[in-house]
């Protein structure tokens, strides 16, 4: 489950407000997850992701009810990011937009066959994006 959070600022994000954001989150989830940044200026494409926020959670197939409670962290994160903005210091009317995805990392027993997880993980972050893009 991949939940990207892009943050509509007129101001710039600086490294200490995205740091702040990042461990915001991670004190409200209630759930095991990673959560991503970029830091520093970003050039090129790179820019583009600049005010965007990742979080992600790794849930089996054999356990529906883990997959079940990281959505509900999701909808949770989702409900505290106009306190998270403001806490970080942006103005009121700051927006955000975020998008919860599911995918399906596979690991291949034939070795010929293997997309390499890196490859699964980008086409995941890819296909996240595009959903929030289509929102």
């Amino acid at each position: 489950i991949i939940m990207p959070i892009l943050i509509n600022s007129e101001e710039a994000l600086s490294d200490a407000m995205l740091k702040k954001a990042k461990r915001l989150i991670e004190l409200s989830s209630k759930t095991p997850n990673n959560v991503e940044i970029l830091l520093g200026t970003q050039n090129g494409i790179w820019g583009l992701f600049g005010d965007m926020i990742i979080v992600s959670w790794l849930v089996s197939d054999t356990k529906p009810d883990y997959k079940e409670v990281a959505m509900q962290d999701a909808a949770h994160i989702a409900e505290q990011l106009p306190t998270i903005i403001s806490e970080i210091g942006l103005p009121e009317h700051t927006t955000t937009r975020y998008t919860v995805y599911e995918g399906k990392l596979i690991q291949h027993r034939d070795v010929q066959h293997t997309t390499s997880l890196a490859s699964q993980w980008r086409t995941l972050f890819s296909q996240a994006v595009i959903q929030l893009e289509q929102q």
